[in-house]
């Protein structure tokens, strides 16, 4: 049986917009000059932490979250991001981990377990306005400890728990029973599914205000043993981004994924899938901003029913600039409500620099 819409969900959503209300007049009533670069600064539109008064449509996000559900973590799922490409010789690394916990009980699958994705990004410029980058995962898939936090959240908002509290706490069990056969994943570590990607900037506004680029991903099967499937995906976005007021960014986009091989290990995914996204962005300081993201994409499953619906979830995020080239990366993400093929939270951390 379904769930019920989630009063968490309602809460955390309205907590970000709270916050929004209340930092955003801040925001707008610094310098207004925001368009003119400032003289002698010694910084460049590559560096990846700047202040945000500089003529540009983008600012330090959006977050390059990942969909950590540990079904999907199997294959390529697409995540928001910016026109900012890294320059020639001037590349850029980022070292991210998304911690998932999820809890889905239908009645043909089980997938109570927690995924912890660790990657190490490298992006350099290829061309002007165009990059490319690897991304190298490890990834542990098992019991876990989060069980407790996500009892404790349900129990302090009077959340609907989809039985969760009648299951024993930190196991891993992952099993669907489909067409009459039964298949599971064990809890297990190791490399991830090797990422190679492209950026290219399509056009950029004479204004600095309007922004399009073109994101394209190749997942490569290097995952060790069933931390990953066969085949190869391939994934493009379009995504745009425009500065509405002096500290205000927006982001969107959209795309799809083909995958070359829809079976693995009796789990049928679906051979294509569309996504989407939408961000806001506020700078509250020279030096931090908050962020919060939306994005959904079509089933990942086939089947059964109850894994074969729609992800989408929300994102509830700040990014701080350290120094003039790191940038300290932190979120929290939850599911748009109480959907039975998503993670029900997980908690996002990453940090970027120049070279």
């Amino acid at each position: 049986m379904r769930r019920p819409p989630s009063s968490r969900m309602r809460f955390f959503l309205f907590a970000a917009a709270a916050l929004l209300v209340v930092v955003g007049p801040s925001a707008l009533a610094q310098d207004e000059g925001f368009l003119q670069e400032e003289e002698g600064s010694g910084l460049s539109l590559d560096r990846i932490a700047i202040p945000l008064d500089l003529p540009r449509p983008w600012g330090r996000g959006p977050l390059p979250l990942r969909d950590a559900m540990p079904l999907s973590a199997m294959r390529l799922a697409l995540h928001p991001f910016s026109p900012d490409t890294a320059l020639e010789g001037e590349p850029r690394g980022r070292v991210e981990a998304t911690w998932s916990n999820t809890f889905l009980d239908n009645p043909d699958s089980l997938v109570d377990s927690e995924s912890l994705r660790a990657a190490f990004e490298v992006r350099d410029g290829v061309a002007d306005g165009v990059d490319a980058g690897i991304e190298i995962p490890v990834v542990f898939r098992g019991g876990g400890t989060l069980d407790s936090v996500a009892n404790f959240l349900h129990d302090a908002f009077g959340a609907p728990d989809g039985d969760r509290g009648e299951s024993e706490d930190d196991r891993h069990e992952i099993v669907v029973i489909d067409d009459g056969r039964v298949s599971d994943l064990d809890s297990d570590s190791g490399l991830g599914d090797v990422i190679v990607s492209s950026k290219a900037r399509l056009h950029e506004d004479e204004d600095g205000l309007f922004a399009v680029a073109l994101l394209t991903e190749m997942r490569l099967p290097t995952a060790a043993d069933d931390l990953g499937a066969d085949g190869f995906d391939v994934g493009a976005t379009l995504g745009l981004s425009a500065r509405l007021l002096e500290s205000v960014f927006v982001y969107g986009g959209a795309g799809g994924t083909w995958f070359s091989d829809d079976r693995h290990e009796g789990f049928r995914f679906e051979p294509f899938r569309g996504y989407g996204f939408a961000a806001i962005e506020w700078q509250i300081f020279d030096w931090a901003s908050l962020l919060l993201q939306a994005d959904a994409a079509t089933p990942l499953l086939e089947g059964p029913d109850g894994l074969d619906g729609w992800q989408s979830y929300v994102h509830m995020g700040a990014v701080a600039d350290l120094g003039e080239t790191t940038r300290l990366e932190l979120a929290f993400v939850e599911n748009l409500e109480d959907q039975d093929a998503t993670a029900d939270f997980a908690l996002f951390a990453g940090v970027g620099f120049t070279f």
